[in-house]
């Protein structure tokens, strides 16, 4: 492993080696005696002056292309063109890849999708994310490409075993990731374990100068370590299911009470409103009664009324008055 990287990603247990797991170097080490005596033998030739020329051509190339790497990444954002701000999924990653490396690069799958989708597939299937990142200006990355990615063990290990997920640092979201594992040095392979939706751990990782048996015993190391962690993940799952049953349970309860409430608050309302509707119609019936008595009251006052007036336009009756009464007996006679 390339030394620590710090705290673990979005919280969990804090990263820690990976038993049995190859140390990758973190400096830079010196050129063999060939390279520095070819090195020395064209410096001769060439001059000073063309050395120098040639040295700060080169320097300013590659600040020139990361600034506008950058720069593109910004205007276009992480989905940006190819070759502005590097590729957006696995595939197109694998391209360019060999496209930069030899098109005989047997490179193991990428996932397809985003780096938090692939953390959700990670945890879904119980399996632990190796993220790799990559960037084309780093020293080490040819020769990684070419000879530790595309080892058999190393790919059939990746293949069988584990999520893997790639990106170039130009990237905006492969930038981010590698600022949230303290990524110190490329090419960088770490190994991540997404114990839960809000806990990923780090656990292991190679940056910088990697060789093979470093790769083979960091990824054996970790799959060792997934194991004893598989059945946590799984309690934790289940334990994920059985309260978000409970909630879905709570939830449910809560809108049959709901129901419940809304039911009585109408039959309280229709009660109230039949009772509502009796008495006015029992005050209607009233009103009407006590109407049709003072008609009747009104009708027999305006008859006496009338009476009197008859009676007092009669005149005086005198001492021969007379008055006739009949009488009819129940035979018929009168």
């Amino acid at each position: 492993r390339g030394g620590d990287l710090g705290a673990p990603l979005l919280g969990g247990a804090e990263a820690r080696p990976a038993a049995g797991s190859g140390s990758s170097s973190t400096r830079s080490g010196p050129a063999s005696p060939a390279a520095a005596a070819a090195a020395a033998a064209a410096t001769t030739a060439a001059g000073p002056a063309s050395s120098m020329f040639g040295w700060l051509a080169r320097g300013i190339r590659k600040i020139a292309v990361a600034g506008f790497n950058l720069l593109c990444t910004f205007i276009f954002g992480p989905n940006g063109p190819r070759g502005l701000g590097g590729p957006a999924s696995g595939a197109a990653f694998s391209r360019a890849l060999t496209t930069t490396y030899g098109p005989n690069l047997q490179l193991p799958r990428f996932f397809e999708g985003s780096f938090a989708q692939a953390l959700q597939a990670a945890q879904r299937d119980l399996k632990l994310l190796v993220v790799f990142l990559h960037s084309e200006h780093a020293r080490d990355a040819r020769s990684f490409c070419s000879t530790v990615i595309c080892n058999d063990v190393v790919r059939t290990m990746l293949d069988e075993n584990f999520l893997l997920w790639g990106g170039d640092i130009a990237r905006m979201e492969t930038h981010y990731v590698s600022q949230m594992i303290h990524a110190r040095q490329y090419p960088c392979l770490c190994v991540l374990l997404p114990a839960s939706v809000d806990e990923v751990r780090v656990i292991g990782a190679v940056q910088g100068e990697v060789q093979v048996d470093a790769t083979i015993s960091l990824l054996a190391a970790c799959f060792e370590e997934m194991e004893t962690h598989r059945a946590e993940m799984v309690a934790r799952s289940a334990q994920q299911v059985e309260d978000r049953h409970l909630r879905e349970q709570q939830d449910q309860e809560y809108q049959e009470a709901l129901e419940m409430d809304r039911k009585r608050a109408e039959q309280q309302a229709a009660q109230e409103r039949a009772e509502r509707e009796a008495r006015e119609a029992a005050e209607a019936e009233k009103r009407k009664e006590e109407e049709q008595l003072a008609r009747i009251e009104a009708e027999r006052v305006a008859l006496e009324e009338e009476r009197r007036q008859q009676a007092a336009r009669l005149g005086a009756e005198g001492e021969d008055a007379t008055a006739r009464v009949a009488l009819r007996v129940p035979a018929g006679e009168r």
